[in-house]
């Protein structure tokens, strides 16, 4: 079998062509609602979702308080590698603050931070509010997932 067929179809090491990239076929991935998510995985995902300064004002140092204060954390691995989390805050009854969501690049366009949201939000309760804040660049990711921006958003941040 030519191992670079050009017609969408597998080559001799699985390998589909998509486009002019080739792609391994996607792994299952697993999603959980954790208690405890490691510094190193949770810093790891961080940078390699494009986050390299670590947490604002703290740096790195401030990743274990933002992971234990968190009341929810919802993971995707691909096998033990984290590669998604939904991080929230949520009294599960009226409102869920999702503070942040990650995926890491190599992962993302597949879906994973819609799942992440939909766990979230079944995590957080039935009628619990999802609320978030967004950075430009990722409006129109959650308009895409079904959110709706909201303005009477109030902040004291700069």
């Amino acid at each position: 079998m030519d191992p670079w067929p050009h017609d969408g179809s597998r080559g001799d090491d699985n390998r589909v062509q998509t486009g002019v990239a080739w792609h391994m076929p996607a792994k299952a991935i697993t999603y959980a609602v954790e208690r405890d998510v490691p510094d190193d995985e949770a810093r790891r995902l961080w940078i390699a979702a494009g986050f390299t300064d670590g947490i604002p004002v703290y740096g790195w140092d401030g990743l274990p308080a933002l992971l234990a204060n968190s009341t929810l954390l919802v993971t995707a691995r691909d096998g033990a590698k984290l590669v998604g989390l939904c991080r929230a805050l949520t009294d599960r009854l009226v409102v869920c603050h999702i503070a942040d969501l990650l995926v890491d690049g190599t992962y993302q366009r597949r879906g994973i931070g819609r799942e992440l949201v939909a766990r979230t939000r079944a995590a957080a309760g039935e009628h619990a509010e999802l609320i978030l804040v967004s950075n430009e660049e990722a409006t129109g990711f959650y308009e895409r997932i079904g959110l709706r921006g909201v303005g009477n958003v109030w902040t004291d941040a700069d």
